[in-house]
Formats: structure tokens, C-alpha cells, sequence
């Protein structure tokens, strides 16, 4: 039997709910393994999805802001630079165990 990894996090040293473009925030997501496995954590910044459906409806992937996240950042605390253009965005995380075990979380943020 596997258990999956538990996900707590994300904080930053104030809530990222609105900054500045440009701006970076440091943000640490606490997450922990019920079998010690170690985890390697996923980041991705993405523009708030407009394309909403309903039942199952297929819908279209928001684009992705690589340049947001250092390349190769796969610890449990990231600098994240917020977009440069205003507007409404998410920080997705994946905590993966490498055993197939995961969890997700994302959270809402403008960019003024």
C-alpha cells in the first residue's frame, strides 16, 4: 500500500493574492511524505482560464509563463516573478513522490 504525499502550502512571506508586475515574491509550500519518499515539486504560473464550460465540456489549457519560475526549480520553496502584464493569473504546484503518488494546489493572483 502507497500513500500519497500531503500539501500544505503554499505561503510567501505575505499572501500572493495581488503585486506587482514584475514584482518577486518568495514563496515556500510545505508538504510531507507518510513513507519519507523524497518529493520534487512542480511550479507553473498560467493566466486565469476564461474559456469555463460546463459538464465535462473539454476546455482550452490557459497559456504558461515559464520565465515566472527559475528553470530547474523543483524544491519546496521558489522566487516566483510575477507576470508583466496585468491581469489574473494562478500558481500551480505538483508535489510528486516518484513512487506515483501526488498532490496539487493552486492559487488565484492579480498582477496590477
Amino acid at each position: 500500500r502507497h500513500f500519497f504525499p500531503g500539501l500544505t502550502g503554499p505561503q510567501g512571506q505575505r499572501k500572493i493574492d495581488r503585486g506587482k508586475a514584475g514584482e518577486k515574491v518568495t514563496v515556500t509550500a510545505k508538504a510531507d511524505d507518510p513513507e519519507n519518499d523524497p518529493l520534487i515539486y512542480e511550479w507553473s504560473v498560467r493566466e486565469e482560464s476564461t474559456d469555463l464550460k460546463q459538464g465535462g465540456d473539454e476546455e482550452s489549457v490557459p497559456r504558461l509563463f515559464s520565465s515566472c519560475i527559475p528553470s530547474g526549480e523543483n524544491g519546496p520553496t521558489v522566487e516566483l516573478t510575477l507576470p508583466q502584464d496585468a491581469g489574473y493569473y494562478r500558481l500551480f504546484l505538483v508535489v510528486r513522490d516518484g513512487q506515483g503518488g501526488a498532490t496539487t494546489a493552486n492559487y488565484p493572483f492579480a498582477v496590477e
